[in-house]
Order: structure tokens, then C-alpha cells, then sequence
């Protein structure tokens, strides 16, 4: 059995580790424990890389790695929905 830190360090050599997990929930918590060591570690300019894992929940494998960080936000196209609750709404 790892720990939190040896999955990190393993993943800071430039590992991909794959890791047997019992649930999403389990994996859900390892994914944040393992984004928030590395929080240091680019508050520290030790690394600009951020957390990318991914679960298979029907064989219960994730897998974690460091990889260039990927903007969700930046990739999505949002509507904005102006509130006409004034009643000057055009109809």
C-alpha cells in the first residue's frame, strides 16, 4: 500500500500511476489530497504542471499523472441570459 506522498513523488519523477480504487468516492479524495501537494510544488516554481487523472469505474482503476494543465473553462462557450425582471422586456 502507497501513501499520499509516495503516489505524488512517483508522479513527480514523471510516472503515470495506476492505482486499484474501491470507489469514486475514494478516488474523488486522493485526486484532491494529490491537487493540493502539488499546490506547493508550483507556489514553489518546482513545477507548472497540474493533476490529470481518470477512473474506470466498471474495473475500478484510476490513474494519475502530471501533465500540462488543461483549462476546462477555457475551452467552453457560455450564454449569457440577461435579467429583464424590470419589466421592460419587449414582447
Amino acid at each position: 500500500m502507497a501513501s499520499t506522498q509516495e503516489v505524488y513523488n512517483r508522479m513527480f519523477a514523471g510516472e503515470t500511476v495506476k492505482i486499484r480504487m474501491p470507489s469514486k468516492r475514494a478516488f474523488d479524495s486522493l485526486r484532491t489530497a494529490l491537487c493540493k501537494k502539488n499546490q506547493l510544488s508550483v507556489a514553489l516554481d518546482m513545477t507548472d504542471l497540474s493533476v490529470c487523472a481518470t477512473y474506470d469505474g466498471e474495473n475500478h482503476l484510476a490513474e494519475f499523472r502530471l501533465d500540462k494543465p488543461v483549462r476546462k473553462a477555457q475551452l467552453d462557450r457560455w450564454e449569457i441570459v440577461e435579467d429583464d425582471s424590470d419589466g421592460n422586456s419587449p414582447e
